[in-house]
């Protein structure tokens, strides 16, 4: 016999293809998709913890870090958006796949912070651990001003659903 998979909302159907009887109704098995819990995918809401850093020649710029329940959202389409408000950054941008499934390039925005320093874009990645059940974010030490060589930026964290 013969069967026919399709796919509903993550989940996979199993039914025989071409039964003999016409008038028999098919059974019906619901087969878990390989991922098809939360971490299976990289989009969707995130929530956590996350680090804020700057550092001038390795060492931490004066009021600069802020370790802060973040939120994270990103749609099907690749649009970011995020707050923390303890420190008042907001998060806005895009997101495209990675070299995996379970990870995204992230170009973010990030506004309104308290600290000044952090209102600028920055480049990252959200890597999921589905077996962890978290995720990675993660900008990492960036310069960004030719005039001030020796400063870099860094957000990152752990997140979960």
């Amino acid at each position: 016999m013969r069967w026919i998979a399709l796919s509903l909302c993550g989940l996979f159907a199993a039914a025989p293809l071409g039964a003999q009887d016409n008038a028999a109704r098919p059974s019906v098995r619901i087969i878990a998709a390989p991922g098809s819990d939360a971490y299976g995918s990289p989009y969707g809401e995130w929530r956590g913890l996350l680090r804020y850093s700057a550092n001038q020649d390795g060492q931490p710029l004066p009021g600069a870090l802020s370790v802060v329940p973040t939120t994270l959202a990103i749609d099907r389409h690749g649009v970011v958006s995020g707050q923390a408000p303890d420190n008042g950054c907001r998060l806005s941008g895009s997101a495209t796949p990675g070299v995996t499934a379970n990870m995204l390039n992230l170009a973010l925005t990030l506004s309104g912070c308290r600290h000044a320093d952090f209102n600028r874009s920055l480049h990252g990645s959200l890597v999921v651990d589905g077996n962890r059940r978290e995720a990675q974010f993660w900008l990492p030490p960036t310069t960004l001003n030719p005039q001030q060589p020796g400063i870099s930026y860094e957000v990152k964290g752990r997140l979960k659903r």
